[in-house]
């Protein structure tokens, strides 16, 4: 049994309804959306938590793993299905008083300088083994957009940067990842400690909206293109084509 079956294992002993869909699939992502919309009446907070390193989905000796919507495994789990996600539950989202969107990020999430849009195929252009950190800085861009977009509806919206954290469910099969951990466990936070401030924003009622937070504070580190108004808007419109929500009739949400 392995990490994540573990945990299944688990939270059903106490919860009783639990959806599995996998985030690099978006038709899996527009399915449980709609398992949500159908069985609930309201949203209190959607926690944007699903992850995956560009170590883990790619091999660096061939072409970068694709998914079956044919993008990078990595960018698509880490930013187009929380992009996709979240604008299918709003509906549910302003439904609730004080609901609010918890995006998580990475520190990572500053490396990138710039995004590069190919024009014409609503795709982004990035060399490989970036897709972690730009799916990271999406996430942030997200975040701030979201919450201008969502101004006045009730809804906030935070990101949060957990620190480097230890995961017993990670696995690395890249030999240079290999040789890293053993210095980075000397320097990750555990599990527990991570989650405290995804926690704090998904409960503390006085927060910053749209802003970046960090050991339960607003974070020092954030990007310079997060205040870029044409960059945002710009993966916005790229997101919506991507994720095909400008195409479906249930697509057009209050921030389109």
């Amino acid at each position: 049994m392995d990490y994540c079956s573990e945990i299944w294992f688990d939270l059903s002993k106490t919860i009783n309804d639990i959806a599995f869909r996998v985030f690099h699939s978006l038709e899996s992502v527009r399915e449980f959306a709609d398992k949500i919309r159908k069985e609930e009446n309201g949203i209190d907070v959607l926690i944007n938590n699903a992850s995956v390193s560009d170590f883990e989905s790619h091999d660096t000796h061939r072409i970068p793993h694709t998914t079956v919507d044919g993008l990078t495994h990595s960018f698509q789990v880490n930013y187009w299905s929380h992009f996709l996600l979240s604008n299918l539950l709003l509906t549910l989202l302003v439904k609730r008083p004080s609901s609010r969107i918890v995006n998580v990020t990475a520190r990572l999430h500053t490396k990138p300088t710039n995004l590069n849009f190919t024009a014409g195929n609503g795709k982004l252009r990035y060399p490989r083994l970036t897709g972690y950190p730009l799916g990271k800085l999406g996430n942030v861009l997200f975040t701030k957009e979201l919450a201008l977009r969502l101004d006045g509806s009730g809804v906030k919206v935070y990101a949060v940067d957990p620190g480097l954290t230890f995961w017993r469910g990670r696995k690395f099969t890249d030999w240079k990842a290999k040789m890293l951990l053993p210095l980075l466990w000397l320097i990750m936070s555990s599990e527990d400690a991570a989650a405290q401030t995804i926690v704090y924003c998904a409960t503390e009622k006085r927060l910053k909206n749209g802003e970046v937070y960090f050991d339960c504070r607003p974070s020092k580190y954030v990007s310079h293109l997060v205040d870029d108004d044409v960059i945002r808007e710009k993966l916005w419109d790229v997101s919506l084509e991507v994720t095909q929500l400008n195409h479906r009739k249930n697509g057009k949400t209050i921030t389109s």
